[in-house]
């Protein structure tokens, strides 16, 4: 859990990233529109290589599937089908319009088809997540899938569902744009419609990264609680179970002499006379 909260805080930043810059979009030159494209392209890459985040030989992202990869093919994911789809949607920004641009982009973005999601089929559009018992008969979920929000609902109508294939969605959208199209009347609506997707996000990210914190930390306490309670157990027991075996045979060796001496003294009673006694 530690682990995913530094992966998600890192995606967080570049959504956050890309978001303001297309909220300055009035202020982009054609050049800096290429710049922001190439960048982009980059950061797709940087966060599908942070889904596959490992903690060991666990991916992290990969809920109860934790042994595959969640984004099978990271550092091609500016050339899959899933980019070049959105790739396709964004060049008809000006004959199609700002609206049915961004419905285009979004129908790719929700896609679970094998031949145009990023996600590994194995993960599923459900994925199950990782969970550990927390108490009798308690289950607690202790980590986010790649491609599901885990414990809050994304904001807005134009969303996928899912925070990581918004954000995704949106780096493939800015990637896709081009400094032909700066000019275009349907360029700075979508450019803002973009970002308002990618800020509700970032924002639902936030919130499922908090809640697996508050998550985190109260396994910890339960953890602490857990093994203050097993060490009290253990002292209780260990008078019955973990004797100090040094002073038990001395113990045993004081006790045996101590019943020869007794057996001697009733033996030699049984010899005397009545005199003896006396």
């Amino acid at each position: 859990m530690g682990v995913q909260q530094t992966a998600l805080s890192s995606i967080s930043k570049i959504g956050s990233n890309f978001m303001g810059q297309l909220l300055s979009i009035g202020a982009l030159t054609p050049q800096a529109m290429d710049t922001l494209a190439a960048s982009a392209k980059q950061a797709l890459v940087q966060v599908a290589n942070l889904l596959n985040t490992k903690d060991g030989s666990i991916y992290i992202f990969g809920g109860q599937n934790s042994d595959s990869p969640p984004v099978p093919n990271p550092n091609g994911i500016a050339s899959s089908r899933f980019f070049t789809s959105i790739q396709n949607a964004v060049a008809s920004l000006a004959s199609n319009g700002a609206t049915a641009t961004e419905a285009a982009t979004l129908v790719v973005a929700s896609s679970n088809s094998p031949g145009i999601t990023p996600f590994a089929v194995g993960l599923g559009a459900n994925p199950a997540l990782s969970q550990v018992a927390a108490g009798d008969d308690a289950m607690v979920a202790v980590g986010i899938a790649a491609n599901a929000n885990g414990f809050v609902t994304s904001a807005g109508a134009d969303t996928t569902g899912s925070y990581m294939r918004d954000i995704m969605r949106g780096l493939a959208t800015i990637g896709s744009l081009t400094s032909g199209q700066v000019g275009n009347a349907n360029f700075q609506g979508f450019a803002q419609a973009t970002a308002t997707s990618m800020g509700n996000a970032v924002t639902a990210l936030s919130e499922d990264a908090g809640v697996l914190g508050n998550t985190q930390a109260a396994l910890a306490t339960q953890a602490v609680n857990l093994q203050q309670t097993a060490t009290a157990l253990t002292n209780q027991l260990a008078g019955a179970d973990q004797v100090n075996m040094t002073s038990t045979l001395a113990d045993l060796s004081s006790t045996q002499t101590q019943l020869q001496a007794s057996y001697q003294l009733i033996a030699a009673m049984k010899t005397m006379s009545l005199a003896q006694y006396i």
